[in-house]
């Protein structure tokens, strides 16, 4: 199962969010940061290292396009293996109108299913070659 805890989303200086990732890293007890680097290549880890060289930060370049990424973290949400842990209105809004063929980028839902694949992500099954 999986239990969204915060969406600490929101617009701030490359420093604020950094500050922002690392007291929630912090807060509660994170494993790992995981930051897109699309845009800003090393800048994720960059930042947050600057502010505190301890946290682990894992850098993920998205190469299938939103709903491609997004499909199997639908799929765990259907089953029901994902929980909210409060409400988070911005997060929830977006999960629920957000089109793909809008030019808008859902950067919560972004986050969110960066950190789900992480977390989630399935066990591999092994191949099956043949059957007897």
């Amino acid at each position: 199962k999986g239990y969204v805890l915060a969406d600490g989303s929101g617009i701030y200086t490359p420093g604020g969010w950094a500050q922002k990732a690392v007291e929630l890293y912090n807060y509660y007890q994170a494993d790992i940061i995981v930051g897109e680097s699309n845009q800003g290549g090393d800048l994720v880890v960059s930042n947050i290292t600057q502010i505190d060289r301890s946290v682990r930060v894992k850098k993920v370049h998205a190469m299938r396009g939103k709903v491609l990424r997004a499909d199997p973290i639908v799929g765990l949400y259907e089953r029901d293996e994902v929980k909210h842990l409060g409400v988070f209105d911005k997060l929830e809004e977006q999960m629920t109108s957000w089109l793909p063929e809008s030019n808008d980028s859902p950067d919560r839902v972004d986050a969110l299913v960066h950190i789900l694949q992480e977390l989630m992500r399935p066990k591999k099954v092994p191949k099956i070659y043949g059957l007897r």
